[in-house]
């Protein structure tokens, strides 16, 4: 039996690829069948209808940490306010470790055929350095040698919006997790191929761009990619009908939400097949007077168009399936700016469910849908419902026509069997 422990310190709003990552993990076989048991640490601020929706034989959950796991990840940063972050975060950490280890010498935890892993499946480099620092003190102080599965999804290239090389956010990743990567029982696993090659050149680049041996042995072979963690067995034999998917999770300006009421003016005015179905999930979980504004839009909107499916709430992990197994097409917005080397979830989601992908900005998304060989347009505007209507005309032999390429196979594993093959020495 293999137990996971996630210490993850940004499971706090009800929403989000936090809560989603979760639930996906829960929703394994290997979870279900009980294989895996799932051992959840998470913000002091998480949802307790969250927790109590979650919770199962096989996944507990407990309330531990303090720290924002987000409060710097929009602001500028002192110093000083980065350093007490960073030491209260590691104490944070450090503390699971401590929790588990007295769990297991009480209990006098013998049975060769148990092993835990620690899994981290977001860390930007101040979570990092962080967790690389709790590491090496409970290294130090205890004999129990503990495993780490770090997934990279953050990336440590950034340009401003001159197009400037940004040194001081590659040093910081670099230190973040070379201090990381310096400490035994350490794997890491990136979440896709631009990532891959990015943290290998953060990993060997030196001043003088010389490879160096002070980083963990790893660091010297390729980093291997792990699979999409929204993902585990579905069914995809499911029915596609005329659903078209316009926004899903949380609702941010940067994933195109502030657009929604003119796409669905747009689609709704464009679009008169009475059996079309537009739907449109998310979850506020700030008080912005903008997304407030928007939501009470969007509600308007459904009033009058009962074609429009409004879920203001967090999808369930089987709700979140059920309906990209239906789907049709899915429309992205996102901004470009930020996403130009920014990965999402909800793209590999739909790529793994055949979607007609829609795009309305030309980023990171485009070049993984071109690479895991999706349908889809490059849109504006003008013509985006055009696209939307022919979509609907496909039927579901177009939907099993989608090449089973290696990067496809790599990201579409289930996400449970492969930590238990993760979990091996």
């Amino acid at each position: 039996m293999l137990k996971i422990v996630i210490p993850d310190p940004g499971l706090r709003e009800y929403g989000g690829h936090h809560p989603a990552m979760i639930n996906a993990i829960a929703n394994t076989q290997a979870v279900i069948q009980g294989d895996i048991q799932l051992e959840v640490y998470c913000n002091k601020a998480c949802s307790d209808d969250f927790i109590t929706n979650s919770q199962s034989k096989q996944v507990t959950i407990n309330k531990h940490f303090n720290t924002d796991f987000y409060q710097h990840f929009y602001q500028s940063k002192s110093l000083a306010a980065l350093n007490a972050y960073i030491n209260q975060l590691t104490k944070e950490y450090l503390c699971v470790f401590e929790k588990h280890t007295t769990s297991e010498t009480e209990n006098n935890a013998s049975n060769k055929d148990s092993k835990t892993l620690f899994l981290y499946h977001t860390l930007n480099w101040e979570h990092a350095t962080a967790l690389g620092a709790a590491i090496a003190i409970y290294n130090k102080r205890y004999s129990l040698p503990l495993q780490h599965c770090v997934f990279l999804m953050f990336n440590p290239i950034k340009h401003n919006e001159k197009g400037e090389f940004d040194n001081q956010h590659f040093i910081n990743f670099k230190v973040g997790f070379s201090l990381l990567a310096k400490q035994k029982g350490v794997k890491y696993f990136a979440s896709e191929e631009e990532l891959q090659q990015r943290y290998l050149h953060l990993f060997t680049r030196t001043s003088n761009q010389q490879k160096t041996s002070e980083f963990h042995s790893q660091t010297n072979r390729e980093i291997a990619i792990h699979p999409c963690g929204l993902l585990s067995q579905h069914n995809n034999d499911s029915q596609k009908v005329k659903s078209i998917i316009l926004f899903t999770g949380d609702a941010k300006v940067n994933k195109g939400f502030s657009t929604l009421p003119d796409i669905v003016s747009n689609v709704t005015t464009n679009i008169t097949d009475s059996e079309v179905e537009f739907i449109i999930q998310y979850t506020i979980t700030n008080n912005s007077d903008e997304l407030k504004e928007i939501d009470k839009s969007l509600q308007l909107l459904a009033k009058v168009d009962s074609r429009i499916k409004l879920i203001r709430r967090f999808w369930s992990h089987a709700e979140l399936h059920e309906n990209f197994a239906k789907a049709n097409s899915i429309i992205f917005n996102y901004d470009s700016s930020v996403y130009q080397n920014q990965s999402s979830g909800v793209l590999w989601l739909a790529a793994s469910y055949n979607l007609n992908l829609i795009f309305l900005t030309s980023n990171w998304l485009v070049r993984e849908a071109e690479k895991l060989d999706c349908q889809f347009s490059l849109c504006n505007y003008i013509n985006f419902s055009q696209e939307i209507q022919e979509y609907c005309m496909q039927n579901n032999v177009i939907f099993d026509k989608v090449p089973e390429n290696k990067y496809r196979k790599l990201l579409f594993k289930d996400v449970g069997e492969w930590l238990l093959k993760a979990s091996l020495p």
